[in-house]
């Protein structure tokens, strides 16, 4: 008689052929627990073995270094249109012309040519380097201090004379005026996506 037909003996007895579904239960909860708290353990995901670097730097951005490009362009247009006036015309500034305000256009307008060129020179060694970029405070203060520099310069170049058209000086002093007013507004744009971009989640280089 085999000891599956024999009621006489024990569960000992019978021999360990069915595994105890509670032993089974609890040793499967505890691999899920380990598993929970260390994702890793489980060897048979490769992905969780797997080490996650750090994402890559975000190259500059190549609009940002053309309104930088326009701005130098519209910088040295000012600069030289105000410079040519005399030299072209033969002819010194009429009366009511306010020659602080040329002055003042030489200066901005020569300062704002190499922080153009630095600002385009540091873009091509963030691109093809590894320089660092500038901090967004101090793009702040350089974009906001040329626009109110420049819009200054408009006011009082267009409101304190009114050049004819037609004569030479007038014409190249007119120029310079339109280039100091595109100026002003190349900062400005520049100066908003500065702040767009310090408050937005996407972070502009």
């Amino acid at each position: 008689m085999s000891s599956e037909t024999n009621p006489f003996l024990s569960k000992d007895e019978k021999g360990d052929k069915e595994p105890d579904s509670s032993s089974t239960k609890d040793h499967s909860v505890s691999l899920d627990v380990a598993g929970v708290v260390n994702p890793g353990i489980e060897t048979s995901d490769p992905d969780k073995l797997k080490i996650h670097h750090k994402e890559k730097k975000r190259p500059p951005s190549g609009k940002r270094c053309c309104l930088r490009f326009f701005t130098l362009l519209a910088s040295v247009g000012a600069e030289f249109f105000n410079i040519s006036a005399p030299i072209v015309s033969k002819q010194q500034a009429p009366e009511g012309v306010n020659q602080l305000a040329i002055i003042f256009l030489h200066i901005v307008a020569s300062i704002s040519i190499l922080v153009s060129i630095y600002f385009v020179f540091l873009y091509c060694c963030r691109r093809f380097g590894n320089a660092k970029k500038i901090s967004r405070i101090l793009l702040h203060l350089i974009d906001l201090a040329f626009a109110i520099s420049f819009g200054v310069l408009m006011v009082f170049m267009i409101g304190d004379f009114r050049c004819q058209i037609g004569t030479t000086w007038c014409d190249l002093y007119n120029t310079s005026i339109a280039f100091t007013v595109l100026c002003c507004f190349l900062y400005t744009v520049s100066f908003i996506w500065d702040i767009c971009g310090t408050f937005s989640k996407k972070k502009y280089p």
